[in-house]
């Protein structure tokens, strides 16, 4: 028996006799390549030490044209909202202004003609634009301004213009299902008698998410995507407004957070499952496979609106609520292009792409005033990590028994090998040691202590066995603070930090008993 391509992910609606080769029924902590290989993923390192924010944020977003991390904190512990800035990417915040108390908001670099501007908008007093020093705020409440009277948490720049949806409201003169749009150009200029977009085809709710995730300019798009728990619409007519429905029943997303975009595919999460669209097409559910997870007994349900999505290079990362929990305790990385998901052990909540190096992913804590950058180092904010993976299940000789005689596995790194035999959920364990060969400097080693050899990057395990039975699995896990590196790239460039451990081969030799 041979297991090359673990690239199914995780699957946990199948009944293990039914999952394909190249899926699990259990993971944790374990990233997967295009190639199909099973790594330990990195950890996260706190990055404010000194200068932790008064409560966990509620938001988060990396100005381009300011140059700074921006972080909206609901309540600041003084009895107001604030936004908090930071210029050294996490390390120290600085408070830039505050607002009503209980008020969630939303932020976004927008270009037009009052100059590059970094704009604000919450739920309780509305629009307010900044500029890119972040000294001057300008929110002008005049007949023909209205800054004060557009109010709401998701925000999205589309067509030369700012639109605005989730409004608190529900009156004679607002509808929670409506959706802004300034002036063209001037973000302090908003003809709120006629310049907006009630959607309401489905139902009444509320308008959640709105564009292509936080911060995301789609201009180059021709519609834009808006959002609610349980539906997708998307505006064809920036000056009209006028919207298509394009899932009534199903698709949507769970909060102001719950969108992120990478490459050319537009994904969103909520009580339903993962859901992905080109931004013209009927949203379709990716997450099938984990279909029981998105139920009670799996997810928090009763409020999803913490829920948040990030893309992560080629990824997209989501921080969900377990049951049980209040905070999300649970990320979600979900690889559009090959189609698999797996699971991460992590307690975090609002997160932004530091763009100025695209390869960061800032995320706030779930539950404190912390700031991470996430997939650096071998620690979880200072605590070891544990990754585990689990391949299908075997039937080894066509439903009779068999002997098993070796187990060789092609990886890197210092693994344990959990023996599962006929479904049981506990097995022996062998300790597998990949490519751990090295030499020692002249003078300093001490002779015949250690294992003599050159150093190698990947390797085999051997590990002899004598079992019978007639299914089989492996579970392969670690607990690990340390990393691992890349040879360098191009033979002399950087060694790109990676994971501990990695498994990319199986091979299990039996005999089988019986006719």
């Amino acid at each position: 028996m041979r297991l090359v391509n673990f690239d199914g992910g995780l699957n946990l609606r199948d009944a293990p006799t039914e999952l394909g080769n190249n899926e699990t029924p259990e993971c944790m902590n374990v990233t997967l390549d295009e190639r199909g290989g099973a790594a330990a993923r990195l950890g996260i390192v706190k990055l404010n030490g000194s200068s932790l924010l008064p409560q966990a944020p509620s938001y988060l977003y990396y100005s381009t044209y300011a140059d700074q991390l921006l972080a909206w904190v609901k309540n600041n512990g003084t009895g107001n909202s604030a936004l908090y800035g930071s210029s050294n990417v996490g390390v120290t915040w600085t408070s830039l202004g505050l607002f009503p108390d209980g008020a969630t908001g939303a932020i976004i670099d927008f270009a037009g003609i009052n100059g590059p501007r970094v704009v604000i908008v919450n739920t309780l007093d509305g629009v307010w634009s900044y500029n890119t020093s972040l000294t001057v705020p300008v929110h002008l409440t005049g007949a023909t301004e209205k800054m004060d009277e557009v109010r709401g948490d998701a925000i999205a720049v589309w067509q030369n213009k700012l639109w605005v949806a989730g409004d608190i409201r529900e009156d004679t003169t607002h509808s929670k299902a409506r959706v802004w749009r300034c002036v063209a150009g001037d973000e302090q200029h908003w003809t709120v008698a006629t310049d907006f977009t009630d959607i309401r085809d489905v139902d009444t709710l509320p308008v959640t998410a709105i564009g292509a995730g936080s911060g995301m300019d789609v201009t180059g798009k021709p519609t834009l995507l808006v959002y609610k728990a349980g539906s997708m619409y998307r505006i064809n007519d920036s000056g009209s407004g006028t919207y298509t429905t394009l899932h009534a029943r199903g698709a949507g997303a769970a909060s102001n957070k719950a969108v992120a975009a990478t490459s050319g595919r537009i994904c969103s999460i909520n009580s339903e499952g993962i859901w992905v669209t080109d931004g013209l097409a009927i949203p379709l559910r990716v997450s099938d496979k984990l279909q029981p997870l998105f139920t009670a007994d799996g997810l928090n349900l009763a409020d999803p609106s913490v829920w948040a999505a990030a893309p992560y290079r080629d990824r997209i990362v989501f921080n969900v609520t377990r049951t049980g929990s209040a905070t999300n305790n649970l990320m979600l990385e979900y690889h559009p292009e090959v189609g698999w998901t797996v699971s991460h052990q992590l307690a975090l909540g609002p997160m932004a792409v530091y763009s100025k190096q695209t390869s960061k992913l800032i995320a706030g804590a779930s539950a404190s005033g912390k700031v991470f950058e996430t997939f650096k180092g071998g620690l979880d904010d200072g605590v070891a990590i544990a990754a585990r993976y689990q391949t299908p299940w075997f039937e080894l000789g066509r439903g009779n028994e068999a002997r098993l005689r070796q187990l060789r596995a092609f990886g890197r790194g210092n693994v344990m090998a959990q023996l599962r035999q006929d479904f049981t959920t506990a097995g022996e364990n062998y300790t597998l040691a990949f490519a751990t060969d090295f030499g020692f400097v002249w003078g300093v080693g001490v002779w015949g202590v250690g294992v003599w050899g050159d150093p190698a990057t990947e390797g085999a395990a051997d590990t002899a066995l004598d079992q019978v039975c007639t299914h089989v699995s492996l579970v392969f896990s670690a607990t690990s603070s340390t990393t691992s590196f890349r040879p360098p790239l191009l033979g002399d460039g950087t060694s790109i930090e990676i994971g501990p451990w990695a498994l990319y081969e199986v091979g299990l030799d039996h005999i089988q008993l019986g006719t």
